[in-house]
């Protein structure tokens, strides 16, 4: 768990939680335009790989099984709610 914790404070160092709230205005906004919706998208991947990258960094390369393992049992625990501003879930 403290892979994730650590995941979810390089969020909130870097205040994505901000960028994140204005880009679902944006979409909100412009909810017809398929190129907003696919910004999106492509911004909150690149936000968690960045997140996934930057926690890799700082534990050494070793414990890319271990943190895989660890998101991949999150991920299976998730109800299906769709959440759009939440971090975590990228589709």
């Amino acid at each position: 768990m403290n892979y994730v914790v650590n995941h979810e404070k390089i969020h909130l160092g870097r205040k994505d939680h901000f960028a994140k709230l204005f880009a679902f205005m944006i979409l909100i906004i412009h909810w017809f335009n398929p190129l907003i919706w696919l910004s999106y998208h492509l911004m909150v991947r690149d936000m968690e790989m960045s997140c996934d990258e930057q926690v890799i960094k700082r534990y050494g390369k070793d414990v890319r099984t271990d943190y895989s393992k660890t998101l991949l049992a999150l991920s299976i625990k998730n109800s299906g709610i769709v959440q759009p501003i939440s971090f975590g879930e990228c589709d």
